[in-house]
């Protein structure tokens, strides 16, 4: 086939931006799948002592019930990312983690994982623990407007955000209970802890040593953090990209937020990709949903998320009416459909 001068560069547009999310994706904290871990199902003794391994002296114990709104779903048996309980019959995680095929980056229509793969753990601080409360959503979405792009101004993952519904209610108990969101009718509550550079808990299941294989670890973890303000994240992000030699600049776009973790010799090493951002001066409040990070974040690394206020008309409709109902919002089996996807595409032309 003759594909003619502009098709050529097109073509060849097309295979540089390929390869540019893909060395980008190599060097920062999205989605790395692994196997095992099925709820304790496989070997315990090996998996104990990965976990006794995994200990780390920084890291605080947590007991049963402290985050019981936090839980880490599977996709075909193989553990994905952190998800956060809002309502009884919803979860949080970001868009990233339940696109299909996030190396070529997304557009709508999205292609998501299959919902009857997916299984939500709840209640568990321990992966070797054969018990929990398991539930399995009937539909995925994510944000109509979620999407990679690679141009020559840089590379953003913007509105990463994606949703778990569940046909029936989780059992609320001791160990298992739905966040609620803060009232964001405005952006000032965020902004102003922003620029206050409030304390948050930054917690999950990424591994919390810098020398162990894989992306995660069996046991739950917590770190303290803080926010950052908007010029340090990017001057922040801006180094981090030097420092490794990205094709292209990583942008800090509208709706990220960033932090940092706090106190030396201590490291986010990934793992919680999906889970919520706990952000406050007294009681913490979920205010954004992991995003990305470098593969091993210290003190000084950026941490990014995106903000919850921006995607907060989408969020209540999903709640209020479910995603087929969400305004701009359809869902054909596992495929996302946005009205507003012909309007993006004119720019993000760079992307398969």
């Amino acid at each position: 086939m003759h594909l003619g001068f502009l098709g050529c560069c097109s073509l060849i547009y097309w295979i540089g931006s390929q390869a540019t999310i893909s060395a980008i994706l190599w060097k920062i904290n999205t989605v790395e799948v692994v196997s095992g871990e099925q709820f304790g199902r496989e070997d315990a003794s090996m998996i104990k002592r990965q976990g006794r391994r995994l200990e780390h002296e920084n890291s605080a114990d947590i007991p049963p019930g402290k985050y019981p709104f936090l839980g880490l779903f599977f996709d075909k048996a193989e553990q994905r990312c952190a998800a956060t309980l809002t309502t009884p019959k919803m979860s949080m995680t970001s868009c990233h983690c339940l696109v299909k095929d996030r190396d070529s980056g997304f557009k709508a229509p999205h292609k998501l994982i299959d919902p009857k793969t997916v299984e939500l753990l709840m209640g568990a601080v321990y992966l070797t623990d054969s018990w929990g409360v398991r539930a399995k959503p009937d539909k995925l979405g994510v944000h109509p407007e979620c999407q990679i792009v690679v141009s020559r101004e840089g590379f953003t993952i913007t509105y990463d955000y994606g949703i778990l519904l569940f046909p029936k209610e989780i059992p609320v108990s001791k160990v298992v209970s739905p966040l609620s969101l803060p009232n964001f009718q405005e952006r000032s509550l965020i902004d102003e802890m922003v620029r206050g550079e409030v304390p948050c808990v930054l917690i999950g299941w990424g591994k919390t040593d810098l020398i162990s294989e894989g992306n995660h670890s069996v046991i739950m973890t917590e770190d303290e953090g803080k926010l950052k303000t908007r010029e340090w994240c990017g001057k922040a992000i801006k180094e981090f990209g030097i420092k490794e030699k990205l094709p292209v600049e990583i942008k800090f776009t509208d709706t990220d937020i960033c932090a940092s973790v706090v106190g030396k010799n201590k490291s986010v090493c990934g793992g919680d990709l999906g889970g919520p951002l706990l952000c406050g001066t007294a009681q913490k409040q979920m205010i954004g949903v992991v995003s990305w990070s470098p593969k091993c974040a210290v003190e000084g690394d950026p941490i990014v998320y995106n903000r919850l206020d921006i995607a907060n008309d989408w969020i209540n409709q999903v709640m209020e009416n479910g995603l087929s109902s969400a305004r701009r919002l359809y869902v054909f089996n596992w495929h996302v459909i946005s009205s507003a996807a012909f309007s993006i595409m004119k720019y993000i032309r760079f992307m398969a």
